[in-house]
Formats: structure tokens, sequence, C-alpha cells
């Protein structure tokens, strides 16, 4: 890594990392008569963290702690019905989401210190669950109407005390006034069992009308 905003232009490294991922899935599909058909999925995936989650971009490029996959398993259920020009399909799927880390981690300033420290938010898990529809009406060769919704229940299942950790790797210590070590450590406690996860609509309605 090269530091262009510094005079002297900077340059650290740091030595590679392995992180091994897995992907499992399977599906099924059963044809009832002419224009039905039921169908089930399953997966699991073992993911690898995001960068920012593996390296704090600071000026030494070191590796934070406690880094771990995210692992997640789903399973969908749903119903097709198909004719010569209408086609629905209806599905509903339960996604378990372990270990889903802030983008990041969380970073805390210590002004006693004077300085920021950054950790892992490991074990914040998500429960995301709904109903999704799709469907297409074909009028004539030229005109085509489509409609999707889906509905979602996507929730924080997560309460969880982090602790954070010098460049020693040793857990660091509130100071008193002194700026002497305590007994106390330095920790963010969150309970975020319940609330909605963002950065995503849960709910979507649309619908379009084509001519070609």
């Amino acid at each position: 890594r090269v530091e262009y905003n510094d005079s002297e232009s900077q340059v650290s490294g740091a030595p590679w990392k392995d992180i091994p991922g897995l992907i499992i899935k399977s599906g099924a599909i059963l044809i009832i008569e002419e224009n039905h058909n039921v169908f089930m999925n399953v997966g699991y995936i073992s993911r690898t963290p995001r960068f920012r989650n593996v390296v704090d971009l600071g000026i030494l490029n070191t590796f934070l702690r406690d880094v771990e996959n995210e692992n997640i398993a789903s399973v969908e259920l749903g119903y097709g019905y198909r004719t010569s020009n209408f086609t629905v399909n209806v599905n509903a799927y339960y996604t378990d989401w372990q270990n889903r880390p802030i983008n990041g981690g969380v970073r805390v300033f210590l002004p006693d210190r004077g300085i920021s420290v950054r950790a892992n938010l490991n074990d914040m898990s998500a429960i995301h669950k709904g109903i999704e529809i799709s469907s297409q009406y074909v009028f004539n060769k030229k005109w085509r109407a489509d409609f999707f919704a889906s509905f979602g229940d996507w929730r924080w299942n997560s309460a969880k005390t982090v602790n954070f950790f010098d460049d020693q790797g040793r857990p660091l210590a509130v100071v008193d006034d002194n700026n002497q070590p305590t007994d106390s450590l330095v920790t963010i406690s969150f309970d975020a069992k319940g609330v909605f996860v963002g950065d995503a609509p849960q709910t979507q309605i649309g619908g379009s009308l084509t001519w070609s």
C-alpha cells in the first residue's frame, strides 16, 4: 500500500492470510400435470469476510482480531403456474444469517489515550424471511405485462459485549484520572434483537408494460 497523502509516500504491507469459504446448494422441482409445479431450494454458505473486516487500513495495515466467516443457511419453497400466455410464481424463504458483521467493524475513540481502536462485531445474527411473487401476462406478440412483489421480515437477533485490544493483543483497560489502568475493560454492549435490518428495502411492489 502506498500512502499518497503523505509527503514521503509511505509504503506498508501485510503478510498473506488465507480464509477459505464454502458454498453448497441443492434444489428440486416437481411437475404436477401440465401447468403446475412445486419446487424447493436449500443452501449453505460459509462466506469469507469483507476486506475491511480483515485488514485494519491504518498506517501498519495490521490484521483485525477475531476474523470469522459469515454462515448462511437458507430454505425456499415455491409454487408455479404456467399457461401459453400467463405465468405466476410464488415462493417463501427463510434464511438464518449467522455472524453478519458491520462492514469495517466498529471504531471507538478513547479521549484519555488519544487513539482510536477498532474491533469486529462477531455473532451479529439476523433472520430473513418473506414471500415473493412474480407474474407475466402476454396479451399478444407485441404487448406484455409483468408484476412482482416482495414482502420481507428481516430482523437482527443479537446481543453482545465487544472487547477492544491493543497492538500486542492485550485487552484495553479503562484508565483513571491519573492515566493509570483500572480493573474495568474498554467495551461496547449492544442489544439489537428485533431491530429491522437496514440497507435494503424489505417490501417491494412493481410492474411494467412492455411493447416490442
